[in-house]
């Protein structure tokens, strides 16, 4: 009998432990739904603010031999706008996580009363991103972050995670913080703060000089961050770092997700990485005698 992929997730039933990360095709309703459709078990919106954000000019992505270093900025059309692409998103096979950013705490709350008419089946708190100004303030603090949280609850009933920095000092801290704050899971890691310089020039080749890497370089860390917020809460993990084989789901999944986010293989291999990472997840767990992706957490 062929093992079993799906898995829940704060109470959402996912055909399969994978997730669009946030910031990768996720900028429109037509493409969450093709992600879905291609096989996600859920997909993120790229993250949303009240007003539309442009992001920062180009250059702001960087191809890496095993990473991508991106300071795109967050750019998108705003809360208002991002409505009805949920609603179109939903249409599809898969459940929505909107990823929401702000630059206060009071402003995550209002985006989050804004998309609320277009009912995401969670919400994802974005305090961690290391190319916007202050990004990773509130994710480097317990206090910040548990606010960030308690008011994010008072506006929603639908579960939220919240999105930790791989850099953040106190990580079980801010774990606990959140947990004890109403968060429904934690998505970690996001993107790690990183520069790359162009020789000939001698100068930063983003035009915000610090990006955020992802890929493959930054898997080891994400695994770590996911193995220590694993040993400090309960509530379940969206682990995301460098994810593009079966292989490598396992690895998160054991380290202790219970999905697993998959962004920078798909800007390399496209949506067809979905159904690729959940069918050699499969045959891995038929070669172990697994019946279900939580027998995975007792080793691989």
């Amino acid at each position: 009998m062929k093992p079993k992929l799906s898995v829940t997730l704060c109470g959402i039933k996912l055909d399969n432990p994978t997730v669009l990360a946030s910031g990768i095709i996720g900028n429109t309703g037509e493409l969450l739904k093709r992600a879905g459709d291609e096989g996600a078990g859920a997909v993120t919106t790229k993250s949303i603010s009240l007003e539309p954000w442009d992001g920062h000019p180009s250059p702001n992505v960087v191809e890496l031999e095993k990473g991508l270093l991106n300071a795109m900025g967050l750019p998108n059309p705003g809360a208002e706008d991002f409505v009805e692409e949920i609603n179109i998103a939903k249409q599809g096979d898969a459940p929505v996580i909107a990823s929401i950013v702000e630059s206060t705490i009071q402003g995550y709350a209002d985006v989050i009363s804004i998309l609320e008419s277009s009912e995401p089946h969670m919400y994802e708190l974005n305090a961690s991103c290391p190319n916007v100004k202050g990004g990773q303030d509130i994710s480097r603090s317990p206090e910040l972050a548990g606010k960030l949280v308690e008011k994010a609850c008072g506006v929603t009933n639908a579960p939220i995670s919240f999105k930790i920095s791989p850099d953040a000092g106190k990580l079980a801290d801010v774990a606990r913080a959140v947990d004890e704050s109403g968060a429904s899971a934690i998505t970690a890691v996001n993107t790690l703060p990183a520069k790359a310089i162009d020789s000939k020039a001698n100068l930063p080749v983003l035009y915000n000089k610090i990006g955020g890497l992802s890929g493959d370089l930054l898997r080891p860390i994400a695994l770590r961050c996911v193995s220590e917020i694993s040993d400090a809460v309960e509530i379940p993990i969206i682990g995301t770092g460098g994810v593009s084989t079966g292989q490598h789901a396992a690895e998160m999944i054991s380290s202790g997700a219970r999905a697993v986010g998959i962004g920078t293989a798909v800007w390399h291999h496209g949506v067809g990485v979905f159904k690729k990472v959940s069918n050699e997840l499969s045959s891995i767990m038929e070669k172990k005698g697994f019946e279900s992706v939580g027998d995975i957490e007792h080793g691989i």
